[in-house]
């Protein structure tokens, strides 16, 4: 006997798991068939319904609800372990769409209990759009998790790997990371605009706001009247940083003398409670972020080394948050796939004749591995950066007339290629790789003109460029406007 089963899990602030567990049809005629029970759990927050059906849509068994919590897990797992003594020759299937972290415990838990489950995560745009295929005029949890279950029963995705749990611990721990840094720029920003307000000279004096000096006096005398009334010596013995450090008499008279003249609106006590509570959150902060990527280093350190360092512009923590956004480089067949995933491509929108002659870039993919993709990208094509395949074809692309954010966008495509070469050879870079020795020519590239130069110019141009290039190289050519 062969059937089908949908067995789907739907949760919003109110959680449902609907779910069809039924029979195909017998085929005459023919012996054997492939038996298999589908569930699908549309994720959510606090409790599940199960609803069983057959193929045709026939309840099979009275709803089911489970908590969520080990207890409600146990009562799911006994559930399709009963399924699976009805059926000892089918094969069960789940799905679950990849929204928030909520699907997480269930996910991992029936995969633990139950090996034998087939277990598949999915994009929620894809369900997204499955559902609006069906034309439905209702909606309900009840309709969306009996409607969504037969996408698993549709289409049989492929199962989903478990990512490795080293890594997935470090992705958590550097996107916590870059909590830390936002909180840490909007205090900064904060504090810019009370300082502007107690003591605006102390803005335009001091180079970086967010210095451990400057932090270290905020939080004693945070506004030019305390630091007026505070002697010399006073702001000079102030200890700053892990090796407590002195503020130094050539700052404490610099700070006195732009006390005794400011222009401040604001003297009271409370903008400089203010500014003493920003001083000491920044200053928790910094520690903080230190800490955070000490620890990060440490548990990088502990994984396989995967060689992504060996790349220009890559340091360590540039490879952790790859690495730990990655995860599985299996999951990639192709480097495509990964630039999608990382979403470094043009959107290209066009129907007819109206078509978009400059796209823009995509907004979709992980944004942690673009962002970090696009700040390696910058390091490496600075011109005081070490000579890399991607500074070579960053320039080369500029002097060709192709616009900088054009250029940087090509950048971060061919770094996310050497980056799945890397990962899936486990080799490491080589800075030979695209020109080795007799293969290529160099000609030199003026980086504020934008240009090639001639013999005749590289002498006289400070902004000059070595440019790697295969093959025939075009003429010299203005390509953009020097002003």
């Amino acid at each position: 006997m062969s059937f089908l089963g949908h067995l789907t899990l739907h949760f919003g602030a109110r959680m449902e798991l609907g779910a069809a567990i039924g029979e195909l049809s017998r085929c005459q005629g023919k012996k054997g068939g492939i038996d298999e029970d589908i569930f699908w759990i549309d994720v959510g927050g606090h409790s599940h319904t199960v609803h069983f059906m057959d193929g045709s849509k026939r309840q099979l068994m009275p709803e089911l609800v489970i908590s969520d919590d080990v207890d409600g897990y146990d009562e799911l797992v006994a559930r399709l372990r009963e399924l699976r003594q009805r059926y000892p020759g089918a094969e069960i299937h789940g799905g679950a769409e990849a929204t928030g972290i909520y699907w997480r415990n269930l996910f991992f838990y029936l995969k633990r209990a139950l090996p034998w489950v087939k277990m598949t995560l999915v994009n929620p745009l894809q369900t997204r759009r499955y559902r609006g295929l069906q034309l439905r005029r209702t909606k309900t949890d009840r309709q969306d998790s009996q409607l969504v279950a037969m996408y698993l029963a549709t289409f049989e995705p492929a199962e989903t790997e478990l990512p490795d749990e080293h890594l997935a611990d470090l992705c958590e721990l550097v996107r916590y990371r870059r909590v830390k840094l936002k909180e840490y720029s909007r205090y900064r920003n904060y504090l810019h605009k009370y300082l502007k307000q107690a003591f605006p000279e102390l803005c335009g004096k001091v180079r970086r706001m967010s210095g451990l000096r400057i932090l270290a006096v905020l939080s004693r005398y945070p506004t030019a009247g305390h630091v007026r009334r505070a002697s010399v010596a006073e702001i000079a013995r102030l200890p700053y940083g892990k090796r407590c450090w002195r503020v130094g008499r050539a700052t404490a008279v610099q700070l006195k003398k732009l006390a005794e003249r400011s222009a401040a609106s604001y003297v009271g006590p409370g903008v400089g409670f203010t500014i003493q509570s920003l001083a000491a959150s920044l200053l928790r902060l910094r520690e903080e972020t230190i800490a955070f990527e000490e620890k990060i280093d440490e548990l990088y350190c502990k994984n396989p080394a995967t060689k992504l360092i060996t790349i220009p512009g890559i340091a360590g923590l540039s490879a952790a948050v790859r690495e730990s956004e990655v995860k599985n480089i299996s999951r990639f067949k192709t480097a495509e796939d990964l630039v999608g995933y990382a979403g470094a491509y043009p959107e290209i929108r066009q129907s007819g004749v109206s078509s978009n002659p400059k796209p823009r870039m995509t907004h979709k993919g992980n944004r942690y591995l673009n962002q970090t993709i696009y700040m390696c990208v910058l390091n490496a094509i600075s011109p005081r950066a070490p000579e890399s395949a991607i500074k070579h074809y960053y320039y080369r692309l500029i002097a060709s007339s192709k616009d900088r954010m054009v250029a940087i966008g090509s950048c971060m495509r061919k770094l996310l290629h050497i980056i799945h070469a890397i990962l899936t050879t486990g080799k490491p870079y080589r800075v030979d790789y695209e020109f080795p020795v007799g293969t290529f020519q160099v000609r030199f590239v003026d980086r504020k003109t934008a240009r090639y130069l001639t013999e005749d110019e590289i002498s006289t141009s400070t902004t000059v460029i070595p440019i790697k290039y295969k093959g025939k190289v075009t003429a010299p050519k203005v390509l953009k406007d020097s002003r």
